[in-house]
């Protein structure tokens, strides 16, 4: 499993007006583990999950509270090797 799609629940706009219905999620490496930047746990899990989707830590912000935490989950089950 190299990358995982999630349809989110509630699709957004990005910041070019774009309207983002799915994630495409990759398994973080090292390197990613290595850029993220943030203080606080909810910060470099942003970060983190706008670094494995692609998009800018901005369009994570505009996720809603339910399809972030759904994403978050899969990053976390990757994490563990699943």
């Amino acid at each position: 499993m190299s990358e995982t799609i999630l349809k989110l629940e509630f699709p957004f706009p990005d910041g070019q007006g774009n309207t983002i219905t799915e994630l495409k999620i990759r398994r973080p490496k090292v390197r990613d583990i290595r850029k993220m930047t943030g203080k606080t746990e909810t910060e470099m899990a942003v970060s983190l999950l706008a670094i494995v989707t692609g998009l800018v830590p901005e369009d994570i912000d505009e996720l809603d509270i339910a399809d972030f935490q759904a994403a978050s989950k899969i990053v976390e089950k990757m994490q563990k090797g699943k």
